[in-house]
């Protein structure tokens, strides 16, 4: 049985409010890997969120972050690349965004701190294959169907 608990959390950087999006089952005892979820270009909208309670239910505490900051999600596509180009644009804004994100993950009390990965969404399959590439203290990545152009950023 699973007993499913939700929350949004607040975090900030680079003088920037966040909105991430929690979940984790309270029927399972004890500390369990934690997943980052990073969004697509959209923000982190509710396919994020949908991924993170599925993450959830298969016994993980997951957490879809906010790269774009305050909750921002792109109404048109338009919108949208403009948001992610300035992500891009800013990789090591991107990367401290992340980190701070991380962070937070691993301070969860539901959390093994020491057992963290990170899934991403096309633009986000991009910045957590960036972020593994960077040395991002993470037990695992996955991208799904990401922008490896993004990966071949230079330096940090």
């Amino acid at each position: 049985m699973t007993d499913l608990h939700t929350q949004e959390v607040i975090y900030r950087t680079d003088a920037v409010e966040m909105k991430a999006y929690m979940a984790w089952d309270s029927d399972k005892p004890g500390p369990r890997p934690g997943v980052l979820v990073v969004h697509e270009w959209w923000g982190c909208n509710d396919y994020a969120k949908r991924r993170v309670r599925m993450l959830a239910e298969a016994g993980y505490t997951g957490m879809a972050i906010d790269l774009y900051g305050d909750g921002r999600i792109a109404a048109n596509p338009a919108e949208a690349g403009e948001l992610m180009n300035a992500r891009i644009g800013d990789m090591q804004g991107t990367r401290a965004r992340f980190l701070a994100a991380l962070d937070v993950l691993k301070a969860h009390d539901t959390v093994d701190a020491g057992n963290t990965g990170a899934i991403g969404y096309c633009f986000g399959g991009g910045v957590v294959t960036h972020m593994a590439r960077m040395g991002a203290p993470l037990k695992l990545t996955g991208s799904f169907h990401g922008a490896v152009g993004l990966a071949a950023v230079d330096g940090p």
